[in-house]
């Protein structure tokens, strides 16, 4: 009789980072798999990606196209980092975060209580964002917008907001990851 041997797959939430960025691209649920040491991961938009061990040093893996790919153990128990050649992938294996309330948001989607400061001048509407119950957490910096996360106090959900030309560009969910870094 011969058996078969079945992938172990589980539902887990994939953030993607473009290399050298410090947030997230795109993010949301996908699926995780693991056989015999060769991964997929599969986004519901389509996405798949498909690495196979290379060498003796666990860890290492070749994508579909041959380029390298590494694994890191850097979120603890909470997930894995894939390294790609243009792009990172973090592997959380719960969909949500630890702490983070049990009611959902979807990330990118416009901050309901914010969206009236959208094109609001940032130096002002800092006083505002804080009596409404948001705290600052990071600043990160690119070409021509900076991205500032803040930690919307009564529910412990994360807020990117982009500012362009010294004004709020856009105020968007995103992974509470985001607020701890």
């Amino acid at each position: 009789m011969t058996s078969l041997a079945k992938a172990d797959t589980v539902d887990a939430r994939c953030d993607f980072y473009p290399i050298g960025e410090d947030s997230a691209s795109s993010w949301g649920s996908c699926t995780f798999s693991q056989r015999q040491g060769y991964i997929t991961i599969r986004t519901p938009d389509g996405r798949v990606y498909e690495f196979s061990p290379v060498g003796d040093q666990p860890g290492n893996f070749v994508d579909a196209a041959g380029n390298p790919v590494y694994r890191e153990s850097g979120l603890g128990d909470a997930g894995q980092i894939f390294r790609l050649a243009d792009e990172s992938i973090f592997v959380y294996w719960e969909t949500t975060s630890e702490g983070e309330p049990a009611s959902s948001v979807e990330y990118g989607e416009t901050v309901p209580a914010l969206s009236d400061l959208v094109g609001a001048r940032a130096g002002q509407a800092e006083n505002e964002l804080r009596e409404r119950g948001y705290e600052w957490r990071n600043t990160a910096h690119s070409d021509d917008s900076s991205y500032s996360n803040w930690t919307e106090l009564e529910t412990g959900n994360c807020v990117a907001i982009q500012t362009t030309d010294g004004r709020y560009a856009s105020i968007a969910y995103t992974p509470t990851a985001d607020c701890d870094r």
